[in-house]
């Protein structure tokens, strides 16, 4: 009887990371690249500072594209002839926190009742680098 190991693929998890490293590897060799050919101009950038400045650009576009994710879906709702809906104050962490506090010492969706009393029955937060929006309907049964 063949062992099963022998009929298996290409594991996801190299695939996966050939996929992805255009994204992560670009933006620090255009950056260094562009250090290689400013020396050239006359401008000189010690070696470790290039390799500092090249490993950083990635983080450094992340943190960018974060702080005008914002921005950016404000500005194509408009476009849109839409509005965001209101977001909750708190950082992803409060927010996670709060969440968690209502699922373990009180009913599950406290928090979102109190948030949905706050900012309306439609409202977003931020959880790490993604907005969730929340909408609650609330119905009147007749008895």
């Amino acid at each position: 009887m063949p062992c099963a190991l022998s009929t298996m693929t290409i594991l996801p998890g190299p695939r996966f990371i050939l996929h992805n490293a255009p994204h992560f590897l670009i933006p620090s060799l255009v950056t260094y690249a562009a250090l290689v050919v400013s020396s050239q101009f006359g401008w000189a950038v010690p070696r470790w500072a290039g390799i500092t400045i090249a490993v950083l650009a990635r983080p450094v576009l992340f943190l960018l594209d974060q702080s005008t994710l914002y921005w950016r879906l404000r500005r194509a709702a408009k476009a849109h002839g839409a509005v965001l809906a209101p977001a909750v104050p708190k950082s992803s962490l409060e927010c996670i926190r709060a969440i968690s506090y209502s699922i373990t010492h009180s009913w599950s969706s406290d928090v979102w009742f109190d948030w949905a009393r706050l900012y309306g029955e439609t409202y977003s937060w931020k959880i790490f680098s993604d907005y969730m929006v929340r909408a609650q309907l609330f119905f009147a049964f007749r008895n």
